[in-house]
């Protein structure tokens, strides 16, 4: 066991020194860069986010207060909404990461 997580701690170690960190250039201001403000707007009805991630395939996925939204980069799609019973939401969570 000790063996083994020595083996994967050299591992991680040996991946981080890989692959060089991708962070902002302090010497640009922030008004240089592009970016966008996503609101009810234009179409993004989840009100308070508590989690994100991207998945491969380039999703956005975003954990709400009203529920589970995916964002493709243009629309959004409420894939579990809150208000539904918690094995329901589940279910709805595993059909659609079967479905991909």
């Amino acid at each position: 066991m000790t063996r083994t997580l020595g083996v994967a701690a050299v591992g991680l170690v040996a991946l981080a020194m890989a692959a060089p960190a991708v962070a902002l250039d302090p010497d640009r201001g922030i008004s240089r860069y592009v970016r966008s403000a996503w609101g009810a707007e234009r179409g993004f009805v989840g009100g308070t986010v508590h989690a994100l991630a991207q998945t491969a395939d380039g999703y956005l996925w975003i954990g709400t207060e009203r529920g589970l939204i995916r964002f493709d980069g243009a629309t959004f799609e409420v894939i579990a909404d809150a208000s539904a019973a918690p094995l329901s939401l589940e279910r709805s969570l595993r059909t659609s990461w079967a479905s991909r």
